[in-house]
């Protein structure tokens, strides 16, 4: 039994114990069993330099905790052993753990050739070549500058974010400012049903009297008109506030706001004046003469050319703007018939878009627009021709002043429709004959790209109708650059004479 035992453990320190290979100089060398199990397997090489090294002596290694250097597992690698100055001689020492770990000294010897002895013969050096450097350099700075530009786009949505949470947080401050004026509904005057209803209401304004301001005593004298949106149309209401509190717009053809704000879940604008309806009511109510008609259709193109120019007034500015929403129930009408124009939620300012190429999607621009039945057809023009992007190029500023033009073309047919001259047609909108009265995209961008709104042959007879028939045409234009400008139809317009001259009479069939 005792000598079984002793069997047993002779075979299980053989089995556990390191092999190394045991070689000295003029010895061959052989496959010996390390007397401990934590003994690890050594070599070591002497010669006058690094290249002349031959191995001395290859056997086991006991490794103590003060021993340096320490051992490797799986490697070998060479440590550069210490000598004295006068001595010529230099030695190599390395020490590994694992079976027959030092059984390729050559392998092993060739570190011993070069500066950095102590690193991993396993790991083979990458190429450092000039063209790997070059285009490690290139990626790296690709990197850097789409990271950069990733930065840039996060940063600038949480600043539009941002100064969208403070406009309303400004709108919010304005409604519940002191400059609130205290006013009273007394009847409505018209509804909008477009694709963003609206009501129209009549207020009387309680002011304060100089001589009774001490008092407190209040009259109700000053009468204005109030508009109130519903929240589906919140976004339209905050864009054209933001514009009209940073513009300064003083004309007689331009609607003059006294005061904005939300009240009852519903979004409120009082306008200074009083007025007795939009152009749709009017038009639907009642017909026109000939000279109320014209003078309808001169002050909302003088009106239109007040909002496309800059104005320089010494320290203030008006800066040139686009409509962008021209239709009959955007333009409101005094007790006199003079028009102006509201509803600036789709304005565009000129000054600030870029000198370079200018793009719109049709879906961005019209989807505050009150009715499809006057989107423009360069706007229309991707969706005729069938291009998915659906956006269109625009290579200067004029081409937002030139959609304004045809949209004021088409409100001056209407107009002209309803006149006794014209005949005193029924109000219609634009291609509503052929499109119905909610159409889509796609439904007006066939009708605009193959036709018009139909000129009455007997307009052609007429003196004063030929001149609106060829102003007509003038203004609705299929190419923009075509189109005579809103200043150009104003100054027209004011002038007979010379209308008959540049007409010359002569209308399209």
């Amino acid at each position: 039994m005792r000598k079984l035992l002793l069997l047993i453990s002779v075979v299980l320190h053989t089995s556990c114990a390191t092999k190394c290979i045991d070689h000295d100089l003029d010895e061959p060398e052989k496959v010996v069993n390390c007397k401990n199990s934590n003994d690890a397997c050594s070599v070591v090489w002497m010669g006058s330099s690094a290249r002349d090294a031959k191995i001395t002596q290859r056997a086991c290694w006991t490794e103590s905790e003060t021993s340096d250097p320490k051992c490797h597992v799986g490697a070998c690698i060479p440590e550069k052993l210490e000598t004295t100055h006068k001595s010529t001689t230099v030695g190599y020492f390395c020490c590994c753990r694992g079976d027959l770990c030092n059984k390729n000294p050559e392998a092993i010897k060739q570190l011993t050739t070069t500066d950095a002895p102590k690193s991993d013969p396993r790991v083979q050096p990458r190429d450092s070549s000039p063209l790997m450097e070059i285009s490690s350099a290139i990626l790296l700075s690709v990197g850097l500058v789409v990271t950069s530009l990733l930065v840039v786009a996060v940063f600038l949505v949480l600043v539009r974010r941002r100064r969208q949470r403070h406009l309303y947080r400004d709108l919010e401050a304005t409604s519940r400012s002191s400059k609130k004026p205290k006013f009273d509904l007394t009847k409505q005057l018209c509804e909008t049903h477009g694709r963003f209803p609206s009501q129209y209401w009549m207020g009387n304004r309680r002011s304060t009297t100089s001589n009774s301001s001490s008092s407190g005593a209040l009259i109700d004298d000053v009468q204005l008109t109030v508009q109130t949106v519903d929240q589906a149309s919140a976004v339209r209401w905050a864009r054209e506030v933001a514009l009209l509190g940073s513009e300064s717009l003083s004309h007689e053809h331009v609607i003059s706001v006294l005061w904005w704000g939300k009240k009852h879940r519903k979004s409120w604008i009082v306008y200074n004046d009083v007025y007795v309806g939009t152009l749709t009511h009017v038009l639907r109510s009642c017909s026109l003469s000939l000279l109320q008609g014209h003078k309808l259709g001169q002050c909302i193109f003088a009106g239109l050319s007040y909002l496309h120019c800059t104005i320089h007034a010494g320290r203030h500015t008006k800066v040139a703007l686009a409509h962008g929403d021209l239709c009959s129930d955007n333009i409101l009408l005094k007790a006199n018939f003079v028009p102006v124009l509201g509803n600036f939620h789709n304005s565009t300012r000129l000054q600030y878009l870029n000198l370079g190429k200018l793009t719109a999607s049709v879906e961005n621009y019209s989807k505050l627009m009150s009715s499809f039945h006057y989107v423009p057809p360069e706007l229309l023009l991707p969706i005729t021709n069938g291009h998915h992007h659906r956006w269109t190029t625009f290579h200067t500023d004029n081409s937002y002043r030139q959609m304004d033009v045809y949209m004021a073309s088409l409100l001056l047919w209407q107009i002209t429709r309803r006149t006794l001259e014209g005949g005193a047609l029924p109000f219609t909108l634009p291609y509503e004959d052929t499109v119905g009265a909610e159409p889509s995209l796609e439904d007006i961008a066939a009708v605009v790209a193959t036709t018009r709104p139909h000129l009455q042959s007997h307009w052609l007879h007429h003196p004063d109708l030929r001149r609106i028939c060829w102003l007509l045409q003038s203004g609705w234009k299929a190419e923009p650059s075509q189109r005579l400008t809103a200043h150009c139809i104003h100054r027209l317009m004011g002038n007979s004479a010379a209308l008959d001259a540049i007409a010359s009479y002569q209308t399209e069939p």
